[in-house]
């Protein structure tokens, strides 16, 4: 249930809505200001950001219907009535992706790179509002309890009402996320910043790697996050990893392959890449084996998020690591060249 800002007849506004639309705004006013301060083209940008908008809201809302069927009337009341329901947030990841292949025939595929790098700030800073909005409604719902008094408040609890209207007190998944969402913001803004105090050939090099950065780094945030909730959405066939978890997933993949490529086409095959290619391996079995053990030992809550917030720390780790040895050594061929 949505705290309501303000009623009058049938027509009422919610708090989170309004946070919603302002994070909407502040997204798009950081990504404007980053992209257009370092010479991006104004047309790319006014192409692409209310795409993005409408995707965003299409796919995510699609993905939620196709997970939790059960909360609408059928397909066309997803769309039509918005207070039933909700949205699955990595649907904005896949609507960005697909909003930027639209600016292909355009002619602004070399815009495309910087685009993404200003993007991943503002993303970040548009699901930390999201994760916040959550403060006034139900959907930070954790599986884990929290019963120490001291305990049972921000940042580490928030206060529900569970079914038969009784107050309890839940891990605050979401105001925990926005939190380590905002280091990732500060981190990724540092990095663009020192990308441009790089020469300019250099800084050229390097663009679209902060990009991978943030998908990187977001969905092994977002796993964790995920598999604290106990209102995950779940696929009709597979109801042991989320959704959620198994797109961000695909994700960290895709962003270890991209760096593998890269890497490797500067300095050949080298053993050492295939150690960090093991590791990775490694530590994925470990983030799953956390999850199974979270799922059958419900009291193990504690010691399984730490080993999977280990593992998931080691995968965005190596990724990174590739993705630095990548720009190294586009740097130096370009030096020596």
């Amino acid at each position: 249930m949505n705290a309501i800002l303000y009623s009058s007849g049938d027509f009422s506004v919610s708090y989170s809505s309004v946070i919603l639309a302002f994070a909407a705004a502040a997204c798009l006013s950081l990504t404007w200001s980053l992209f257009r301060a370092r010479n991006g083209r104004a047309a790319a940008l006014c192409l692409f950001l209310p795409l993005s908008v409408i995707f965003s809201v299409l796919f995510s809302r699609m993905l939620h219907w196709y997970c939790h069927t059960e909360q609408y009337a059928g397909l066309s009341s997803a769309f039509t009535n918005f207070r039933a329901g909700g949205f699955v947030l990595t649907g904005v990841l896949f609507a960005i992706l697909f909003s930027v292949l639209l600016l292909f025939p355009f002619r602004f595929r070399s815009e495309v790179p910087l685009l993404l790098d200003c993007l991943a700030p503002g993303t970040v800073l548009l699901f930390i509002f999201i994760r916040l909005s959550s403060l006034f409604n139900t959907s930070c719902r954790s599986k884990i309890t929290v019963t120490a008094p001291s305990l049972q408040r921000l940042p580490f609890a928030a206060e529900i009402l569970d079914a038969a209207g009784n107050r309890e007190y839940r891990f605050a998944t979401f105001f925990a996320e926005a939190i380590v969402l905002a280091f990732l913001l500060a981190a990724l803004l540092i990095i663009l910043s020192r990308q441009d105090t790089s020469s300019e050939k250099t800084a050229q090099s390097r663009r679209g790697d902060i990009w991978l950065l943030f998908l990187t780094w977001y969905s092994a945030i977002e796993v964790l996050a995920d598999s604290t909730r106990y209102d995950s959405s779940f696929t009709r066939l597979n109801g042991f990893v989320s959704i959620v978890q198994t797109v961000c997933g695909v994700f960290m993949l895709a962003v270890l392959v991209i760096a593998s490529i890269r890497v490797i086409r500067k300095e050949g095959f080298r053993p050492r890449f295939a150690l960090v290619w093991l590791l990775w391996l490694i530590s994925l079995g470990g983030a799953g084996v956390s999850e199974y053990l979270v799922q059958r030992h419900g009291d193990w809550y504690l010691s399984c998020y730490i080993s999977m917030a280990f593992w998931l720390v080691m995968m965005a780790g190596l990724t990174t690591r590739l993705i630095h040895l990548a720009r190294a050594d586009r740097k130096q061929s370009r030096s020596s060249g």
